[in-house]
């Protein structure tokens, strides 16, 4: 008896600390029909929409920044280049990344970026409050990774 109700104790206990902020998959931007963006275009708004992000974080090298910490936003026709005030600058071409997606952790939309260098897992993480930016960031992303 005391066996079984350790067991029941020990599962609630797992589903209850679980489930505080969990992630989960966020239904992106229409990402079949990204492949109808031309790739100038998506390149202009991601020139637009990347800025924006709340937080940016790369997972190799170890890092998040926040906008007020990146002094210029490089984003060209094949690669996307943050320079900081301090420090090296992180650029990675569009050619890199193999998939993208939309997920949700606490508040925060953050749009997953997957390379090659990382071997198919998360490699930048970029995030807004808005689930609409994000899923729109999602979007540009695919059309300008599936137009290489």
């Amino acid at each position: 008896m005391i066996v079984r109700w350790l067991a029941v104790a020990v599962a609630v206990l797992a589903l209850g600390t679980s489930s505080c902020k969990k992630k989960h998959i966020v239904q992106g931007g229409d990402i079949e029909g990204s492949e109808n963006i031309p790739r100038e275009y998506a390149v202009k708004e991601l020139r637009a929409l990347l800025p924006t992000a709340e937080t940016i974080t790369c997972m190799a090298p170890k890092d998040t920044w926040k906008p007020s910490e990146i002094k210029e936003w490089v984003i060209e026709g094949d690669s996307v280049e943050l320079r900081f005030a301090k420090g090296n600058p992180v650029k990675f071409g569009f050619g890199e990344l193999t998939k993208t997606d939309t997920f949700q952790a606490g508040k925060i939309y953050f749009v997953r970026l997957f390379t090659e260098a990382m071997k198919g897992k998360e490699h930048y993480a970029f995030g807004w409050k808005e689930v609409k930016t994000a899923k729109d960031v999602h979007e540009l992303f695919e059309a300008v990774r599936r137009k290489q």
